[in-house]
């Protein structure tokens, strides 16, 4: 009978030196039943240990688990003795945590060992020397990694085959993967990848503590949180040579990022790894760069994220930037035969040149810009060029006077100074004037409500915070023959997602008869003052203000077409409260003494209102004088704010047919 022992508990490199024997062989009479306990090595600890030797070979090791990485399920190797008592051939299976088993044949041959699994995969360990041995695998599935790795790793799934290398020496250890349709996702969605092809090979020299790299993705797509990169139309490698200094330093001898002609990225530098990653400092060189191509290669996403998912930037880029103790020190960049368009028709440029240079330790920044056409928000603009300067008590400011066409008119940017534009108080002060533009063209072009005049002003200051620009002291625009004063004007986020803007208008004697014209609703005499307050745009449509408009008593001339007076009323609700419908039609035109109409927009609702309140219960909007004495008085009050754009639109369609 085979002697059998029960451990409970024995060190663990017993229990390896006795199975080594077992598995080796040590003499044919051997009969031997061996059983062990709860037995760790390191961070791993097994439950139970079995061996059996006789005439076959058992080996079983159950309830395998790792510290960090949890349950790794049992393995069991088993073969024949060969007639020198050693195991030649077997197999060897594993049974992950709730998983189909896997089994290996295994096969040695004086100092190699080959594992196969059916015909597809296979590992290959031959030992070259008395230090050396060289690990190679062919067709290994990731899906058969343990769940407790897969959780380690922060995957909820990984799939796809893995070939690799692995050579060991004491001066040099080599490596080399290539994994083919890698796929994997994590828990939350936010990290993906699909038909991945990567290639790796790595080198780490001991002796001159020397590390290289080289990387190569071939196809397949990922998704690394807001960053989505497509599959690339030609490899992109990436390489990297480096040197351990001690224990926490590197430095970067080389790391090179190239994808044929789209993109040629280098840098070398030292890096510091105390609790996080730091820069030491750090020399990047872009020796050129396709950026359409890059753009579609992953910043589009980002963009997308911030708003500018449509943006389709083109053009050659390259340059330079140096980084020390984590923060940027100087730049040098500079873009060749570059375009933009914005499919949300925000933002255009065409023919674009531009380069940049700045020194943090010498506070100099230098920047130039041209460019053929432009357009923003729709509104065409012309050629132009500019350059900023920075001066030796830390402001920023044009090295001239900026002029830029706008439509049949220019803005102007007499000066432009950026004080202290390196802290985060930083300060923009901006003086320009607005040459006279056609507001036809204009309007016609943001979609508004056509009417005609011109537009110019000033604008003595603005100020830049953030994202929001405030305009300081008011913007004054001549108007319809008379004033209009901007005040407290602030934008955000002009360029991102729902731009925002705020301010209150005064209207100070606008020539009723300019305006009627320009919307074409009837003719009107007179001058008009007025405001409209608290105005709020989100997304360039009005959501809340507070407007009151009322003719002077000072006119020279007061008087209303019949075609004002059907506009007047449609809108309003209202009619003659004086003249029968059939008596009106025989006037052209009232005279009046006052005239007045309001609106406070809240909550998509208009609520209306006019010069007072009369005994009927409505409001009165026009007030006449003379003969034919005319009043016109509204009754509604409140108004759903599209259904007056679009009665508006109504009245002023059915004036211009007249």
């Amino acid at each position: 009978m085979a002697p059998r022992f029960r451990i409970l508990s024995w060190p663990p490199a017993l229990i390896a030196g006795l199975a080594l024997i077992v598995f080796n062989g040590a003499g044919a009479a051997l009969q031997l039943e061996l059983e062990a306990t709860s037995t760790r090595f390191g961070a791993l600890t097994l439950e139970r240990v079995e061996i059996l030797r006789g005439e076959r070979i058992e080996i079983a090791l159950s309830g395998i688990s790792h510290a960090a990485l949890g349950p790794m399920g049992d393995v069991l190797a088993r073969c024949r003795p060969h007639a020198v008592q050693r195991c030649r051939a077997g197999t060897l299976t594993w049974s992950p945590p709730e998983a189909t088993p896997i089994e290996w044949a295994f096969e040695r041959s004086g100092a190699a060992v080959r594992l196969h699994h059916d015909a597809d995969a296979e590992i290959r360990i031959q030992k070259t020397g008395a230090d050396s041995a060289t690990l190679k695998f062919r067709n290994l599935a990731l899906a058969w990694t343990p769940a407790g790795v897969r959780r380690a790793a922060g995957l909820s799934a990984l799939s796809g085959r893995l070939d690799g290398r692995l050579v060991y020496a004491p001066e040099s250890t080599r490596a080399a993967f290539d994994t083919r349709q890698l796929e994997f996702d994590t828990p939350d969605g936010r990290f993906a990848g699909a038909g991945l092809a990567f290639g790796l090979n790595l080198q780490w020299q001991p002796a001159r503590n020397g590390f290289r790299a080289e990387g190569e993705w071939k196809s397949g797509e990922l998704l690394l949180g807001p960053v989505y990169l497509p599959e690339p139309a030609q490899p992109v490698s990436a390489n990297l040579a480096a040197t351990q200094l001690d224990e926490s330093t590197w430095r970067i001898d080389r790391a090179r990022l190239h994808r044929s002609d789209v993109l040629d990225l280098s840098a070398t530098g030292r890096l510091a790894f105390v609790g996080a990653v730091a820069i030491e400092n750090m020399d990047v060189e872009l020796a050129h760069a396709d950026l359409e191509t890059i753009w579609r290669q992953g910043l589009d996403s980002i963009a997308a994220s911030r708003g500018w998912g449509q943006l389709d930037p083109n053009g050659r880029l390259e340059g330079r930037l140096r980084i020390e103790r984590n923060a940027l020190s100087s730049l040098g960049l500079r873009v060749a035969d570059a375009g933009v368009e914005d499919g949300a028709g925000r933002l255009a440029l065409r023919e674009l040149g531009a380069w940049i240079e700045w020194e943090a330790d010498a506070e100099t920044f230098e920047a130039n810009a041209s460019w053929s056409d432009a357009r923003l928000f729709r509104i065409p603009l012309g050629p132009g060029a500019f350059a900023l300067g920075s001066r030796g008590d830390g402001t920023l400011a044009l090295a001239e006077p900026f002029r830029l066409p706008v439509l049949d008119g220019a803005l102007v940017v007499e000066r432009l100074e950026w004080r202290d534009w390196l802290a985060a108080e930083r300060q923009l002060d901006l003086d320009a004037r607005l040459e006279p533009v056609d507001l036809g063209r204009l309007t016609r072009i943001l979609g508004w409500t056509e009417f005609g005049g011109r537009i110019s002003g000033r604008f003595p200051g603005i100020r830049l915070a953030g994202d929001a620009f405030d305009v300081q002291g008011g913007l004054d625009i001549d108007l319809f023959g008379g004033k209009a004063r901007v005040q407290d004007l602030s934008i955000e986020r002009p360029f991102g997602s729902l731009p925002a803007l705020a301010a209150d208008i005064e209207f100070k004697a606008l020539d009723l008869e300019q305006v009627t014209g320009a919307f074409e609703f009837g003719r009107m005499l007179g001058l008009l003052s007025g405001h409209v307050r608290d105005l709020r745009l989100l997304d360039w449509q009005p959501v809340r203000f507070d407007a009151r408009f009322e003719t002077l008593e000072n006119s020279p001339k007061r008087r209303i077409s019949q075609k004002a007076v059907d506009s007047i009323s449609t809108i309003s609700g209202g009619g003659g409260a004086a003249l029968s419908g059939p008596l009106l039609n025989l006037f052209e035109d009232f005279p009046y003494r006052r005239a007045g109409l309001g609106c406070t927009l809240e909550n998509n609702v208009c609520r209306m209102r006019g010069l007072r309140e009369t005994e009927q219960g409505g409001y009165l909007i026009l007030e006449g004088r003379l003969l034919p004495r005319l009043d016109i008085v509204g009754y509604q009050r409140r108004v759903d704010w599209p259904r007056l754009l679009a009665q508006l639109a109504a009245a002023t369609a059915n004036a211009s047919t007249d």
